[in-house]
């Protein structure tokens, strides 16, 4: 996508309409970026995205911005932030990461999900079943 020039984005999913998902798209930009300088808007089944160009001023103060993607400071930036994202977001994100990565880093984060997050099971095997005669 090109959109001449860097953009901020928001992307809001949920159960909501697609109304409400927009308002929260438009609160989450809000005193950001030039919507003179454009402004577009996908809306999906479950998903709105809200792009916004920066404005001049935001332009001046950041410098060029160069998309990382697919290089090693992408992976250096995943890297920092990766345990703090809920499953969903995990997902998403290494999608943008190359395929031997991104296959790489599910299997350490199943295998830490299911390490922490492993169900319980009780003991049950004092108790008896009341129900059946002995």
């Amino acid at each position: 996508m090109n959109f001449g020039g860097p953009v901020w984005h928001a992307s809001v999913a949920g159960s909501s309409d697609a109304r409400r998902l927009k308002t929260a798209c438009i609160s989450e930009l809000a005193g950001v970026g030039d919507t003179a300088l454009g402004e577009w808007w996908e809306t999906h089944n479950k998903a709105v995205h809200l792009r916004r160009r920066l404005s001049n001023h935001e332009m001046e103060q950041i410098g060029p911005v160069l998309d990382v993607r697919g290089t090693s400071e992408a992976l250096r930036r995943f890297d920092a932030i990766k345990h703090l994202l809920p499953a969903a977001a995990f997902r998403i994100a290494a999608e943008e990461l190359p395929d031997i990565v991104r296959s790489a880093l599910y299997s350490v984060w199943a295998a830490n999900l299911l390490s922490t997050q492993r169900p319980s099971i009780p003991d049950n095997s004092q108790s008896r079943n009341t129900d059946q005669p002995e």
